[in-house]
């Protein structure tokens, strides 16, 4: 056999417990304290299974054991030459044999780089600061969102129940950050979270200014699609990387497909909302204060044939 080789004990998600290193063989395996490698699984026998050496290869047999040996797709065997790489079960604990020549992925950078939410959190002053910023934000702007008088209740309303809303969020992605990393790691979950959501009202009041301003044909609007699948894709893949156990291009493939996915659905179902005739008028959102200079002026003409155009539907609608 190799010179150097180990016995890996795996969890139930496949990533390695424990590793045992082979120096002697044979090696006994079991839950009795005579073995060599002992596991804690009653469905493992006292001693379940022995590796000998074979004509200088290493090789796993059934010691007698209730349960056997377990290969993954061929069932219950009596013997298993072990190459590197192999993996079986002994009683419901699943292990892998792996020599020198045994791959291993590259180190994932936990810290550094352009893109890392994980700066968001370094410092404790940092964190109070970007929340504060993200929810006064978001308080200012349901202010200004509306025409009716408003106390400071109503903003500061809106943005805690907000607050509880990623609260929420975040801390979903805490336990599966926990479940996969071992690590909770809420407050760069909940911070990351609040930043996206300013983007998103930052793009949307910017959407607004531009439709109040210039009007906004189909082509145009196509834009805020783009806009929400390109903040959605940045806020998944940035959950993603606080986890930080999948590579990068597997992290943005999964980002863009659930983001692009997502807008998709929400802008189907608000077309599918909209009525066919309303007796609103069109509008993205309150009135802006910007100077006439910066709006598009329309002539008589054009607002005349435009009265044309909306008398000729409606004589079509009364018919």
């Amino acid at each position: 056999m190799e010179p150097v080789a180990f016995l890996e004990i795996l969890d139930r998600h496949g990533r390695v417990a424990s590793r045992h290193r082979v120096d002697d063989l044979p090696l006994r395996i079991g839950r009795g304290y005579t073995n060599e490698v002992i596991l804690d699984d009653p469905y493992v026998s006292p001693i379940h299974a022995r590796v000998e050496d074979r004509g200088g290869l290493p090789v796993l047999m059934d010691a007698g054991s209730d349960n056997g040996i377990v290969l993954p797709g061929r069932g219950r065997v009596a013997t298993l030459p072990l190459e590197t790489g192999v993996r079986f079960r002994l009683g419901r604990t699943d292990l892998r044999f792996c020599t020198a020549e045994q791959r291993v992925e590259p180190a994932l950078r936990e810290e550094g780089g352009r893109f890392n939410p994980l700066a968001l959190t370094r410092t404790s002053g940092r964190r109070w600061l970007v929340a504060a910023v993200a929810f006064a934000a978001i308080a200012l702007q349901q202010g200004l969102s509306t025409y009716q008088r408003q106390t400071w209740v109503e903003p500061a309303g809106a943005a805690f129940t907000v607050a509880v809303f990623v609260a929420v969020w975040a801390g979903g992605w805490a336990v599966a950050n926990r479940i996969v990393a071992q690590l909770f790691r809420f407050w760069t979950h909940f911070l990351w979270a609040a930043v996206l959501l300013v983007a998103f009202l930052l793009a949307d009041v910017l959407f607004q200014y531009a439709d109040f301003a210039i009007g906004l044909d189909a082509a145009a609007r196509s834009l805020d699609f783009v806009t929400s699948v390109a903040l959605g894709t940045l806020l998944l893949a940035g959950h993603l990387r606080v986890i930080g156990q999948i590579g990068r291009r597997r992290r943005l493939v999964t980002a863009v497909a659930i983001a692009v996915a997502v807008t998709f659905l929400v802008t189907a179902v608000n077309q599918a909302d909209e009525d066919e005739f309303t007796t609103s008028l069109p509008s993205a959102g309150p009135l802006k204060p910007l100077s006439d200079k910066l709006l598009v002026r329309q002539t008589v003409d054009h607002f005349v044939e435009g009265t044309a155009d909306l008398k000729a539907e409606l004589d079509r609608l009364a018919e």
